[in-house]
């Protein structure tokens, strides 16, 4: 007697080289899936002769799964863009069974340690998106994924600890790439200032990054980093040829250079509509940006694919950067 295989959703990502939650969508018309992808998908439907059943597929998802997402009041431009992106997750993974639940902190009014303790008292959740800060996390988290708690970061990693993945910008890198745009702006010699002396995680990285690039001009000098109010009182600002904002202070920065010196060239950090004002004002040089949508959207897809369908995950997703100057502003708003 020859056996026969049946053919399902995950066989045919298996032949595909996809995950499962996206040739469900394809199969589903449930959207977001590229136009190549989704006909490479039905090429194979057709190859393999699968005959999707909606309704069992919907059906045999009998458990309901529970996912509190957690991330910052603060830097509401960015902050709101990412939720764009958990929004249309949410949309799609509704009818599988999953129910989102946002908690949008700040941390004056409860600490992360606290918010992530009284979400697995309730015993309800089996998973958590975290947005980290700079609290440390790791005993919190250990304690959750000892209890069979699912835990993923986004836009902030905390990768020493039980995490099973990130979803973020490797900010290093991030800093580099603008010490590249600064230097080569600014004619690769000259005086470059960085703007940002907070003491969090992504400014340090992002600083570390820029000046090891910048290490790599030898005509290029730098003084900073500095906090914005003592940049706008340097005695020696006149003379800076080129500005890194590596924080979200763009804004006072921008404001200073161009009623005092507006030929400075200036990097920084997302966009938004004042970022855009200023590129198209010539104030703001080129800013780079980190794909909020895709943050917010690929950790909840991510983090359903593997709690419903056991799917394979990379421990680091890292984000594309992408530089968005005068001319193509239009197409990232």
């Amino acid at each position: 007697m020859i056996a026969v295989t049946k053919t399902t959703a995950k066989t045919i990502a298996e032949k595909l080289g996809l995950s499962i939650a996206t040739v469900d969508r394809a199969l589903n018309n449930r959207g977001n899936v590229k136009k190549e992808t989704y006909q490479r998908i039905m090429d194979m439907v057709d190859e393999l002769g699968y005959k999707p059943n909606k309704l069992a597929s919907v059906l045999s998802r009998k458990m309901n799964y529970k996912i509190a997402i957690i991330y910052p009041s603060f830097g509401q431009y960015f902050w709101d863009q990412v939720e764009v992106g958990l929004n249309k997750a949410i949309q799609e993974l509704t009818d599988y069974g999953a129910e989102f639940t946002f908690f949008r902190m700040h941390e004056a009014e409860i600490s992360a340690q606290t918010l992530i303790r009284n979400i697995i008292d309730q015993e309800q959740y089996h998973a958590i998106a975290i947005a980290a800060g700079e609290e440390p996390l790791d005993d919190v988290i250990r304690e959750a994924t000892a209890k069979g708690i699912t835990i993923c970061t986004f836009n902030q990693d905390i990768q020493s600890s039980s995490r099973l993945f990130y979803v973020g910008v490797d900010y290093e890198q991030a800093g580099k790439l603008a010490a590249e745009l600064t230097c080569k702006f600014v004619g690769k010699k000259g005086r470059v200032a960085v703007v940002g002396k907070n003491d969090d995680f992504q400014t340090r990285t992002k600083n570390q990054g820029f000046l090891a690039e910048v290490e790599t001009y030898p005509n290029v000098s730098r003084v900073g980093p500095f906090s914005v109010e003592e940049f706008l009182s340097h005695h020696e600002k006149d003379s800076i040829d080129g500005v890194y904002v590596s924080t979200s202070d763009i804004f006072e920065v921008a404001e200073a250079l161009h009623s005092q010196k507006p030929d400075t060239v200036i990097i920084c950090h997302d966009l938004n509509d004042e970022i855009y004002h200023y590129l198209n004002a010539g104030v703001i040089t080129a800013t780079i940006t980190q794909e909020p949508f895709n943050q917010g959207y690929l950790v909840l897809t991510q983090l359903f694919g593997y709690l419903a369908f056991e799917e394979d995950i990379k421990e680091q997703q890292i984000i594309k950067l992408e530089v968005v100057m005068k001319e193509n502003a239009k197409y990232y708003l």
